[in-house]
């Protein structure tokens, strides 16, 4: 009875994340990964800019490759990457204009990939 209570219980201890690679002594956070595991897309941020920005890395080889500026991130605060359960979808909080218009406060975003370019759209305005 107690060794099944210990197995219902039992917590995994965190682990860091491809240390000196994703795990830096920059301002990481919010990684989602791929249903497989083998993709991460994360946060970073410039304190002194507040600028929040989106990343990717992939596992090749048991090892986490150098992470890459996802494309369309970069230029406003793309917060939080949360991937669809099926890994298609990535939704993330960003400050981006819509319709051209600066709101001044953040919406949930969802990017698709379709061929080789990605489609990005407002899901809604975060209240």
């Amino acid at each position: 009875m107690i060794a099944t209570l210990a197995l219902l219980f039992a917590v995994a201890l965190p682990q860091m994340i491809g240390p000196g690679v994703i795990s830096t002594q920059d301002d990481e956070f919010g990684g989602s990964l791929t249903p497989d595991n083998a993709t991460i897309y994360f946060d970073r941020s410039v304190p002194a800019h507040y600028l929040y920005t989106m990343w990717v890395s992939h596992l090749r080889n048991g090892k986490w490759v150098t992470p890459e500026m996802l494309p369309f991130s970069g230029t406003w605060r793309d917060s939080d990457p949360v991937l669809s359960p099926d890994g298609r979808t990535l939704l993330f909080a960003s400050d981006r204009p819509v319709d051209g218009v600066d709101r001044h406060r953040f919406s949930i975003w969802l990017s698709t990939k379709r061929r080789a370019a990605g489609v990005i759209r407002m899901l809604s305005a975060v209240q």
